[in-house]
């Protein structure tokens, strides 16, 4: 019934409609009758029925422009409650503020940060909600912003109504008003919780190294009480405080290796979690070797010690690699490396029908140095040589030495190591140096030889880089300043 009423209603309505269009249509009819000359013949039916079509046409052409009048009012309506979304309810404060720091926009996250109603924060200076103390951050970064342009990102204590002062990470960036004129957009977020977790997870690192400190108190402290037991642990006790020495050199190793978050975390575990059950399994295989063991069962124990011994020379190169600051530093003479190197591999080069071409200069070649430590690089160098020449070819080791007297390096001295091993594919010269980076076979290598011995360099004050040489091999190029230029 409804239905039928609203039917019969709308018909009643459009039965109206077109009585009004008459009649508006006579009216128009009468009106160009009266405008027009005495002579002009009145208008025909056909006429006035153009006439009613075309202000047909013309009704309909207004419905349309006022529904899209209609449809566009919609949208701007959900555009401004999508703007109120996006903008007055972000989860982070929005902050527009002209060149002389007074507050032109602000949406009410921010508001609600600060305890102000956003209409009192409006034309007023920013610096009023900054604490006293740190004004002077935010003075420094808007001038930069406005002088160059580039964004400015700065942590600072804001002032809250009522409450007590928030930590605030403020984003800015450059922009321009409807004037042209330049303007600071600021991002603002509360990291008051943010500097807590921080706080708080700091607190858990020094309870840790706490922890550490006093686990590793603790096994010196049982060391001291092996050392009083029977004469036959005297030697397992010497292995013991060799491993505790390690593991403390090992530490400290770490902590340096923690600033970097590199290969520092890894190495941390394995000494704190591998190194004591080494010390461990070490005192009980030298009680084993003490018993009257088989041939085959001294032999298991004799490569369970090897391997521990590996492990422990794992742990030394890791010191090394650690290590940021070398020795006393005194004035020698670079051959005698070089020589010490060559005569500390001699069974190598010979084992493996090496040919070694060296010519030493008849000079002394002044360097301050760490002897020790700039021989252990020449071991390295020549031993990674020799590892890369392998097979039926000839195997040539060449070590030069070379002072550029004409160019701006002339007060530095050139050691090149070259091999005519395989080569090192292009991809992997920058990243040999890199710790535990290794080519070799497992078991071959630790990758961290190099590590060290680009460590050792550094320390020298001087540089070493590999690059693939005309015989197919690789060179190693060490540059170290002269003592005395």
């Amino acid at each position: 019934m409804r239905r039928k009423g609203a039917a019969m209603t709308a018909k009643k309505t459009r039965r109206d409609d077109s009585a009004d269009m008459r009649q508006r249509a006579g009216e128009i009819a009468r009106e160009k009758a009266a405008r027009m000359p005495e002579n002009v013949a009145a208008p025909s039916p056909d006429e006035v029925r153009q006439t009613i079509h075309e202000l047909r046409v013309h009704q309909i052409e207004l419905e349309m422009q006022n529904e899209e009048l209609r449809r566009a009012q919609g949208e701007l309506e959900a555009a401004r409650a999508r703007y109120f979304d996006l903008y007055d309810l972000a989860p982070i404060g929005y902050f527009t503020v002209s060149e002389a720091g007074m507050i032109l926009e602000v949406n009410l996250t921010a508001a609600n940060m600060l305890g102000v109603a956003r209409g009192a924060l409006v034309k007023q200076p920013l610096t009023r909600f900054i604490l006293p103390e740190d004004r002077d951050i935010y003075y420094r970064r808007r001038k930069l912003l406005f002088e160059t342009g580039a964004p400015q990102v700065c942590e600072m204590r804001m002032v809250k109504k009522d409450a007590a002062p928030f930590w605030a990470q403020m984003e800015a960036r450059l922009a321009q008003n409807a004037e042209g004129a330049p303007v600071c957009r600021a991002v603002v977020s509360d990291i008051t919780a943010r500097n807590r977790v921080e706080a708080e997870r700091q607190q858990v690192h020094d309870e840790l190294e706490h922890r550490v400190t006093e686990r590793t108190e603790a096994l010196r402290q049982a060391n001291e009480e092996l050392r009083t037991d029977i004469t036959e642990r005297k030697r397992a006790e010497k292995e013991i405080v060799e491993t505790l020495q390690q593991l403390q050199e090992t530490r400290d190793m770490l902590i340096q290796f923690e600033k970097h978050a590199a290969v520092g975390r890894l190495a941390a575990g394995v000494a704190h979690e591998i190194l004591n059950p080494v010390s461990i399994i070490s005192s009980r295989l030298q009680f084993l070797e003490a018993e009257n063991l088989a041939e085959p069962a001294r032999e298991n124990v004799r490569v369970c010690r090897e391997q521990l011994k590996r492990i422990v020379k794992i742990n030394r190169d890791l010191h090394q690699s650690a290590a940021k600051q070398p020795g006393m530093l005194v004035g020698g003479d670079l051959r005698r490396v070089i020589e010490m190197g060559l005569q500390m591999t001699e069974r190598r080069i010979k084992e493996d029908h090496v040919k070694v071409e060296y010519d030493p200069l008849p000079e002394i070649i002044p360097v301050k140095m760490e002897r020790d430590r700039l021989v252990k690089v020449m071991v390295n160098l020549i031993l990674n040589a020799c590892d890369a020449m392998t097979g039926n070819q000839i195997k040539r080791l060449i070590i030069t030495v070379h002072r550029p007297e004409d160019s701006p390096k002339r007060y530095s001295i050139f050691l090149a190591v070259a091999d005519s091993g395989q080569g090192i594919p292009a991809g992997n010269l920058n990243r040999i140096f890199e710790p535990f980076f290794t080519t070799k076979d497992p078991g071959k290598g630790t990758g961290l030889g190099l590590s060290v011995s680009k460590g050792i360099i550094q320390e020298h004050g001087g540089t070493i880089h590999a690059e693939n040489n005309d015989m197919g091999g690789t060179s190693f190029i060490v540059e170290l300043p002269l003592d005395h230029p």
